[in-house]
């Protein structure tokens, strides 16, 4: 058994992208045909214990090292930069038999534990608007650090390597890419339609856009399609959930709000904020598709989630959603509302329970070897990472 330390700081559920990661991994490792690697949390006294408990880690462990707002951690950093090993929480990785530093943040090039270290996504260089002058100069800077410090480096996409190659083309070379596979509940424990119609009041029949409400997750083309539609006298419903909260934009949900207003589409498109997971399967369950019209993705939880449930999604036109390869998927250019609105009557019009519940059929029985496959290509990573060392 080789075991593995996973430093997460989760204070809140403002990046269930990130919660819903570790959680799709944890999960696959812990099957049966995957006996080889033991997730061990490590996380500090602010992290939320109960989204860590959630997360299906063998093990949590708190203490003030793993917090990265408190001064241990900027200690252990000066170390890892300034000498190349954190010497002090290694000593404690070792007393815990600790193999390998997965996935956030790095000992040091010299320590005597590896770290593969992920980075989700190049996102600064392809939408630089999105981020402040200070962020965009933070995340040149870590990215540098990164590339320096860690033993490997893990990456979600090709289309990330890509990314990674305009920054230093020998890491991208020796970068290891890993596609996550979402883990859904199984058909029998999704909630009905009816329990989530008495629950969430929901339209007859609608889309479902499960994103945060980010900037770059684009809900623009979504409200001003709807708003289209609705002057043809052919409204449709669109059903979103997700963070309000854009932390790089906090007047982002506001501004949103006013549209959905200007284009007098309030009863289109149906808000309802964060919803328990189980609830967000079923509402993707129960809907004629599933919409990501995202501007940037590393790496898509919605559309990997749309994959194991086998719904048809509608999805926008980029390099990611592309390499995702979704057998049921209709692309669209995200700048366009037009050609949603188009893509959007079609599916509906094409809309057949039938086939649907036939198609979920088929991906929950192929949902267990995808997600073995997941474990096993992890495992192959952490094997050649120890092994290299």
């Amino acid at each position: 058994m080789i075991r593995v330390a996973f430093p997460l700081n989760f204070r809140d559920r403002s990046w269930m992208g990130g919660v819903n990661y570790f959680r799709n991994l944890f999960e696959a490792l812990r099957l049966p045909a995957s006996p080889q690697i033991e997730p061990v949390v490590y996380a500090g006294p602010s992290a939320d214990q109960t989204i860590l408990n959630s997360l299906g880690a063998a093990e949590v462990h708190i203490t003030p090292w793993a917090d990265s707002l408190g001064w241990r951690w900027k200690l252990r950093r000066s170390l890892a930069l300034g000498v190349g090993r954190d010497s002090v929480f290694e000593r404690e990785l070792r007393r815990e038999r600790i193999s390998l530093y997965s996935h956030m943040g790095y000992l040091g090039k010299r320590s005597s534990i590896p770290s593969l270290t992920w980075i989700p996504d190049f996102q600064e260089r392809y939408l630089p608007e999105f981020f402040s002058p200070a962020e965009l100069d933070a995340r040149k800077r870590e990215c540098a650090r990164t590339v320096r410090q860690a033993s490997a480096l893990l990456l979600s996409s090709q289309h990330a390597r890509e990314g990674l190659a305009g920054i230093s083309l020998e890491a991208a070379t020796n970068a290891y890419v890993l596609p996550f596979v979402a883990s859904v509940p199984k058909l029998s424990d999704i909630p009905s339609r009816v329990e989530l119609e008495q629950k969430y009041r929901l339209p007859q029949n609608y889309f479902f856009l499960p994103n945060q409400f980010w900037t770059h997750k684009n809900h623009e083309v979504v409200i001003r399609a709807l708003g289209l539609l609705r002057r043809r006298g052919i409204p449709l419903a669109v059903v979103a959930t997700g963070n309000l909260q854009d932390h790089r934009q906090p007047t982002h949900g506001q501004r949103l709000m006013r549209m959905i207003a200007e284009e007098k589409v309030e009863s289109d498109f149906v808000v309802l904020g964060m919803v328990p997971y189980l609830d967000l399967m079923g509402l993707m369950a129960h809907s004629v598709a599933v919409l990501n019209p995202s501007l940037f993705e590393g790496w898509s939880t919605t559309v990997e989630e749309a994959k194991s449930l086998g719904k048809i999604a509608i999805i926008s036109d980029i390099p990611v959603h592309c390499e995702q390869a979704l057998e049921r998927a209709y692309l669209f250019d995200p700048r366009e509302p037009e050609a949603l609105v188009a893509t959007m009557l079609n599916v509906v019009q094409a809309h057949c329970i039938e086939e649907d519940a036939h198609c979920m059929k088929r991906a929950e029985l192929a949902l267990p070897a995808r997600r073995q496959a997941f474990a096993a290509s992890y495992e192959q990573i952490v094997s050649a990472v120890i092994g290299g060392q």
